[in-house]
């Protein structure tokens, strides 16, 4: 029995995950950990919203060292303290506003927060939009997890007052809109600061003079020492390069970037280059044609394209659209554009479609070079492909792929790639097609798809927001006309459609949010999250009957069967299981494995070692067929847990290896990762320190890569054992004494059991 508590507590990250981050946490909090924000006492890490440093800073020190000193002095006075900075595009505001908020960052030790307000959309019949977008980031960033954002502008700014009103916060923010009145996103508390940054004096904030700051262009030793940072080199030919950028810090960066890259360029060939720039009569040499002097023909005209884009932002079937090319090359030309930093290419999600976003100061040049190079009949013919390829796309709502045909039978047969492949297709079209039910569903099958990956924290975070933007779909024959407002709700992750061919016509918001509920109770119940996962899988049954779908409800109750059997409520988790038993008839056969499987690992709980594994087996019967791939490789495994429980060790390692050979066919890290680690356990067991060692530094760099702490720091100690065995052996070795074989309980597993709890 003692080995039962040892084999869940090492084995089961899949159904058994620690709490020690919590606790923690929590320990520091009790501690005088972060500080108290309003009258919020707050469990998470203070909020760190900084860009990334450019890594080196020049030119600016005078500028830095009077900004610092007139930000701090007037801290603590009767209105936040702050500064603005302002000047011309790509003068180098975000660089020096950033440089000055890391400097000052331990006098704000309750947060900084950063806004790029141009990059945020203003709506034309809500003069707050910017505002309200702004507020509710700094909102949810500030309060705790448990708490809601409000709705209302009003609600959000009494919020935002109360959680700054008595902390020590700074807050920056970029790119302030010339016609913006930016005095309701200053915080409230005396202690605070903020940092501001404009092309011109920022409107709604009078400062005195001392706490304006306008930028000009670097001196000549400046520019040429950038340069000399981007490039690598230090040659008479960065001098000339310096004075044809005239100062200009984002000419120079961007001039130094594309040289970088060229490094047969020799000063000939550069100023040829730059003498080709083309300049009609009427328009004076600029910093920015340095750059440009740089890129072939075709990144030309794709930089060109910039110009038509709206929003400053765009996708590369878009740049297929205006540049008249096949998307393959326009994804070709977009990476060169970015690598040379010219763009910035972001991902809103971590599997969302890749977009890229243009800088004020490079978009305005792109529309100068357009207007020079191209003639009207060209630009105006970049925007009617445009606007005809988008117009297509939306017209083709009945054509999007759906997650039944692309995903789940992938999925269950194994073929993870494709199964990810296929989800980020149907999410793709779901988005532009504005079909929000498929595109809630197909958040949730991305979600799923990343679960099975080991990618707990963004599987929970897809999940949640599928949910709520779910829950918001108006219901069938419900008419709206902002799909938009759907999608920015779910955001651009990438995925695939769930139970239900939706085509855009009717709702599959009840299996959705059936399926969202089960998949995030059974994330919740790997991160030991039992409250809140019960409440999950509680909801996730209650759809799955009134959806009428046996397939989900089965896979509901199971789900809700092992989490009642974590919580040790025996008598629920056998009426769970005979209801999902009842209901696989017919084609409903298909899934006894799963009952089978729920039904082991509740045994397994009860420490019923002998009928856990008896019921695996059961389940491995019903799972040996090729669409049952991915099942039949997590039954090995935890049939490999439950002969380890069993002390047959032998038998343990048979069940593991078989399980590591599926994962591996299916190159599913992650389970392989976790087969490695039971192997290793029972090579430690046989005696076998040397294989031990080698299966343990395995599963720990594989599980390194998979984004499961908890399995990561499981494996790190079991690993920790193995080296000591190692060294026992070592030491036995110069003695000639046999190295005594492991116990089944020792001072480790008490350990392990602490370090749990």
């Amino acid at each position: 029995m003692a080995w039962v508590q040892v084999v869940v507590a090492v084995c089961s990250a899949v159904i058994t995950v620690t709490g020690w981050a919590l606790a923690s946490r929590s320990q520091r909090d009790s501690a005088g950990g972060p500080a108290r924000l309003g009258s919020t006492s707050r469990h998470l890490v203070r909020p760190v919203e900084l860009p990334p440093s450019s890594g080196y800073f020049l030119g600016r020190d005078a500028e830095l060292a009077h900004l610092s000193q007139t930000l701090t002095k007037s801290l603590g006075l009767e209105a936040p303290s702050a500064v603005t900075i302002s000047g011309p595009g790509g003068i180098g505001k975000t660089t020096l506003a950033v440089e000055l908020a890391r400097r000052l960052a331990d006098r704000f030790p309750d947060g900084q927060l950063f806004a790029h307000l141009t990059r945020l959309r203003a709506s034309p019949g809500d003069p707050d939009a910017i505002v309200t977008q702004a507020l509710t980031d700094f909102v949810n960033a500030l309060q705790s997890q448990d708490k809601t954002v409000p709705s209302t502008l009003e609600e959000l700014l009494f919020r935002y007052r109360t959680l700054t009103r008595h902390s020590r916060v700074l807050v920056v923010l970029d790119g302030v809109p010339e016609e913006l009145d930016v005095s309701r996103l200053l915080p409230a508390g005396s202690k605070c600061g903020a940092i501001l940054t404009g092309r011109r004096p920022v409107a709604g904030v009078e400062l005195p003079s001392e706490q304006m700051c306008e930028l000009s262009r670097l001196a000549q030793g400046d520019a040429v020492d950038l340069l000399r940072q981007e490039t690598g080199r230090d040659e008479p030919m960065l001098l000339e390069l310096a004075d044809r950028c005239d100062g200009h810090p984002l000419a120079l960066r961007l001039a130094g970037t594309a040289l970088a890259q060229r490094p047969q360029w020799e000063p000939h060939p550069l100023s040829n280059a730059l003498e080709s720039i083309d300049h009609p009569d009427t328009h004076r040499p600029e910093p920015f044609d340095a750059f440009y002097a740089f890129l072939a023909d075709k990144e030309r005209l794709a930089f060109r394209c910039l110009a038509v884009m709206p929003d400053h932002q765009f996708v590369p079937w878009m740049l297929a659209a205006a540049a008249d090319v096949d998307d393959d090359e326009a994804r070709l030309l977009g990476g060169r554009l970015a690598h040379l930093r010219l763009i910035e290419r972001y991902s809103p999600e971590l599997f969302s479609e890749p977009r890229y976003v243009i800088d004020e100061a490079v978009g305005e040049y792109a529309r100068r070079r357009a207007n020079i190079e191209d003639s009207p009949v060209d630009r105006d013919s970049r925007r009617r492909r445009l606007r005809n390829a988008a117009n297509q796309r939306r017209s083709q709502r009945a054509d999007h792929p759906h997650v039944r045909r692309l995903v789940f039978p992938r999925l269950a047969s194994g073929n993870l790639g494709e199964a990810w492949i296929g989800a980020r297709a149907a999410l793709s079209a779901a988005r532009e097609t504005g079909d929000l039910h498929a595109e809630a569903s197909a958040t949730v099958a991305i979600a799923e798809v990343s679960a099975e990956f080991g990618n707990l924290g963004e599987a929970e975070q897809l999940l949640r927001r599928s949910i709520e933007a779910a829950s918001a779909i108006p219901p069938a024959g419900a008419r709206t006309d902002d799909a938009s407002a759907g999608a920015a709700a779910l955001g651009p992750a990438s995925g695939a459609v769930i139970d239900g061919e939706s085509n855009g016509k009717g709702p599959v918001t009840t299996a959705t949010l059936a399926r969202a509920h089960r998949c995030l109770g059974q994330v919740l119940r790997r991160n030991q999250q039992w409250e809140s996962a019960a409440q999950s899988l509680d909801a996730a049954v209650k759809l799955a009957r009134r959806d009428g779908e046996p397939g989900e409800l089965v896979r509901g109750l199971t789900e809700r069967a092992v989490l009642a059997s974590h919580r040790r409520q025996g008598g629920a988790a056998v009426a769970d299981l005979q209801e999902a038993e009842a209901l696989c008839t017919g084609a409903g056969k298909a899934q006894l494995s799963t009952v089978w499987w729920a039904r082991g690992l509740c045994l397994l709980q009860e420490g019923k070692l002998d009928q856990a594994a008896q019921a695996l087996t059961h389940a491995r019967t019903h799972a040996e067929r090729p669409d049952h791939a991915l099942s039949l490789a997590q039954l090995f495994y935890w049939s490999a847990v439950t002969e380890l429980g069993r002390e047959n060790f032998q038998d343990a390692r048979t069940q593991g290896t078989q399980g590591l050979i599926a994962f591996d066919d299916m190159r599913h890290r992650y389970g392989a990762g976790r087969c490695r680690h039971i192997l290793g356990l029972a090579a430690l067991h046989l005696d076998d320190p040397d294989e031990a060692v080698r299966l343990l530094q395995e599963a720990v760099e594989t599980l390194q890569t998979c984004g499961d702490p908890n399995s990561l720091r499981e494996a790190q100690l079991s690993l920790d054992r193995a080296l000591g065995a190692l060294d026992s052996r070592a030491q036995s070795a110069s003695s000639e004494a046999r190295v005594p074989r492991v116990a089944p309980l020792t001072g480790w597993g008490e350990r392990l059991m602490r370090a749990r709890h």
